[in-house]
């Protein structure tokens, strides 16, 4: 019978706008601020399967950042 790898509780991350996220990890640590959304940030990035994923993922990150959601715009 196959051994089945267990699940692994890493926390829990809440966009809240603005830039701004709120984080529960691990030992009750809370956070919540511009900080803790470039934690989310370095955190989604670095779980991506291939590196193309990631460069194409920071580039539509750079792309909302200089030219915001709206992407009539561009």
């Amino acid at each position: 019978m196959e051994q089945c790898e267990r699940y692994k509780h890493f926390g829990q991350f809440a966009p809240l706008g603005g830039e701004q996220a709120a984080a529960q990890l691990p030992g009750d640590w809370v956070s919540i601020g511009r900080s803790t959304q470039w934690l989310w940030y370095s955190i989604y990035a670095s779980k991506q399967v291939s590196w193309r994923t990631r460069i194409l993922v920071m580039f539509d990150w750079g792309k909302k950042f200089i030219f915001g959601r709206d992407s009539s715009r561009i």
